[in-house]
């Protein structure tokens, strides 16, 4: 096993470079291939309702209508239109998802190679990057949860006041963006139990835990009290209400799925199997878009670079919390697999980022163990990475509508 020296967080690389470097790539993939999907026009339509009849004629079109709310906030603040603002706002999110992942990776104990390789994967990675010339949620969650998740990683260091409310307020505006964000609000803090002086872990756990709880159930109190007294009748949020149904339905479901594919499948005592089956089914379809979002170079990659021992570079209390992260967001993949029945490659974009996390260190450290040629094969595959940016699998993943004249309207034309 080669022996790779540590690294500490030192010469951190200028953010100003990593954001201007994706504020470019972002206005580039815009200029030659602007793509306006099936989300993207619902988020329009809703910013639009916004303006017009407010924020309930909005959650009427979109039952989580931050995204909306944000473009027709930089619609009226800068005048441009509201495809544009969706862009703009769009780009923005990238530069500080790009910013908040190279800063991880020094709070890890990357040093500035490392950072620089950090930069070069969070801008170039395909699935990260391919939203930029579109209008989507995701970006803007998984911006916010990488700068929580940073807060995180401060706060296990020394519990400070600053770095609680730092991971509060970033937890909570991803929830925002996406409802699933709310499964590592309860969850991450139990990941201090395990972590840091065996005497504070309780403590710590507590002071993060308990109050992020709080805000939760005296959210959902007054979702509640409002949908029975203010409005009866009214249903705030009717997706997330379907969801969490869906979830509770699950035992009924899951054996009328295993029925049903037992009948088409198998035969004879074979059917007894049939539950063994599904669940083997859905668990190869959820691994399988897994590793289609980390791309199967990197999977291999991070694999070798786990089997040779290339990861020992960061802290085991970061190491511990990161992977509490890669569980949490695996649990949620694989109940929405099991709720579903399908999953999008972009659905496991949370759990690529910070699978992602690992991957500068596994190529700073074969930079630094290997010779020659291991620096070739580093440079490689990042010229690889970055040769793949340009190239669009939204039209492979999400339907392009291209309602012509509904979006000159709302690009002010």
């Amino acid at each position: 096993m080669p022996v790779i020296a540590p690294t500490t967080p030192d010469a951190p690389l200028d953010y100003r470079t990593t954001a201007a470097l994706s504020l470019l790539l972002s206005a580039w993939l815009i200029a030659i291939d602007p793509i306006i999907t099936r989300d993207a026009i619902i988020y329009l339509r809703t910013a639009e309702a916004y303006l017009q009849d407010g924020f309930f004629a909005s959650q009427q079109l979109f039952g989580r209508p931050m995204l909306s709310l944000c473009i027709a906030t930089v619609h009226q603040l800068t005048g441009l239109s509201l495809l544009w603002s969706g862009l703009l706002l769009s780009s923005l999110v990238y530069a500080l998802l790009c910013v908040g992942f190279v800063a991880v990776v020094r709070e890890l104990g990357g040093g500035r190679k490392t950072q620089v390789i950090a930069a070069v994967v969070i801008l170039c990675h395909p699935l990260i990057s391919d939203y930029r010339s579109s209008i989507m949620r995701d970006p803007a969650y998984w911006a916010f949860m990488i700068m929580a998740f940073r807060q995180l990683l401060l706060y296990a260091r020394g519990s400070r006041l600053r770095h609680q409310l730092g991971w509060f307020a970033y937890l909570f505006i991803a929830i925002l963006f996406r409802f699933e964000g709310i499964f590592f609000a309860a969850l991450a803090p139990l990941a201090l139990l395990f972590t840091g002086e065996p005497g504070q872990r309780w403590r710590s756990c507590l002071r993060l835990l308990l109050p992020q709880m709080a805000a939760i159930l005296a959210t959902v109190a007054g979702i509640v009290l409002y949908q029975e007294i203010v409005d009866p009748g009214a249903r705030l949020f009717p997706d997330i209400e379907k969801y969490l149904q869906r979830l509770l339905d699950i035992p009924q479901r899951f054996e009328e799925m295993a029925a049903q594919s037992g009948a088409a499948m198998l035969a004879f005592s074979a059917r007894e199997d049939a539950n063994t089956a599904v669940v083997a089914g859905l668990l190869a379809v959820l691994m399988l878009n897994i590793c289609r979002a980390l791309s199967w170079p990197w999977v291999a990659t991070l694999l070798w670079a786990r089997w040779r021992g290339l990861l020992s570079r960061v802290r085991p209390d970061d190491v511990l919390l990161l992977n509490a992260h890669l569980l949490i967001a695996l649990l949620y993949l694989a109940a929405f697999t099991l709720i579903n029945q399908f999953m999008l490659e972009r659905y496991a974009g949370v759990f690529t980022l910070f699978a992602l996390l690992y991957l500068p260190f596994a190529l700073s450290a074969l930079w630094q163990a290997g010779g020659r040629w291991a620096r070739v094969i580093v440079g490689a595959l990042l010229l690889t990475l970055a040769a793949d940016t340009p190239v669009s699998y939204t039209h492979l993943t999400l339907p392009t509508i291209c309602f012509k004249c509904r979006c000159r309207g709302w690009a002010g034309g």
